[in-house]
């Protein structure tokens, strides 16, 4: 925390997961590092899928991240959840109450560079959850802008 008590926001990167095969679903990840608490990781995530009709799904992503020793290395997981982006008016009163529609867990080597993502999506309330397990996340560089 700086000295005026706010929150600082470290770009970390911005990651693509998936196959890249055609008509499978493509997860884009822009995220940043809150100094408060220093565990915490927001951003902003992106899933389409060159299907009919087209897939295109954009939320506010927030979760944290820890450290994992193994006989392999140190791995670095990070957990997100995100829930769609809503353009509530100024002065708008308390919106309303959304659930989230992704799930998502990067598994990364120390470096928090490449590595694997497991994720789950909804596309409609109430709806069908679909899973997409040990896709290959590639880190593309920093994000122009988090959150």
């Amino acid at each position: 925390m700086g000295s005026s008590g706010a929150t600082q926001l470290a770009l970390v990167g911005r990651w693509e997961i998936g196959t890249k095969l055609p008509g499978a679903p493509l997860l884009r990840l822009d995220l940043g590092m809150l100094s408060t608490p220093p565990t915490s990781v927001t951003g902003h995530a992106r899933l389409s899928q060159a299907i009919s009709p087209p897939l295109d799904v954009v939320d506010q992503v927030s979760g944290s991240f820890h450290t994992v020793v193994t006989h392999g290395g140190t791995l670095v997981v990070v957990s997100l959840t995100g829930y769609p982006v809503v353009h509530w008016p100024p002065h708008g009163g308390i919106g309303p109450v959304i659930p989230s529609n992704l799930d998502v867990r990067l598994v990364l080597g120390s470096d928090w560079r490449d590595g694997t993502a497991s994720y789950r999506y909804t596309t409609e309330v109430g709806g069908q959850w679909h899973e997409v397990t040990d896709a290959p996340a590639t880190w593309l560089g920093l994000p122009d802008a988090v959150g």
